[in-house]
């Protein structure tokens, strides 16, 4: 039996569109914010700050949480260096 592409891609929607997975997601997107606007510190701080936090997770709710840290830190570093005139990370 083959699977296609679009049968994996449903899944995989399905499995990412659960209520508290959507709740890690956003609890990371908060914490990329709160870590991003903190001059000095980046996503890789954020990403291990977290990440013993993900050990008692499942496997998704513990992506999810990753990638909304990692997602917005890039974005939100830009507060301090616009606010202070300090840059927000090494780049």
């Amino acid at each position: 039996m083959e699977v296609s592409l679009l049968d994996m891609a449903l899944s995989a929607a399905a499995i990412m569109a659960d209520p508290v997975r959507l709740g890690f997601l956003a609890f990371g997107v908060v914490v990329g914010l709160a870590l991003g606007v903190i001059p000095g510190l980046g996503g890789l701080v954020g990403l291990s700050l977290l990440l013993p936090f993900t050990f008692n997770l499942d496997a998704y709710s513990a992506i999810a949480m990753l990638i909304g840290v990692g997602s917005v830190v890039t974005t939100s570093d830009t507060i301090p260096a616009v606010l202070f005139g300090v840059p927000g990370t090494v780049g």
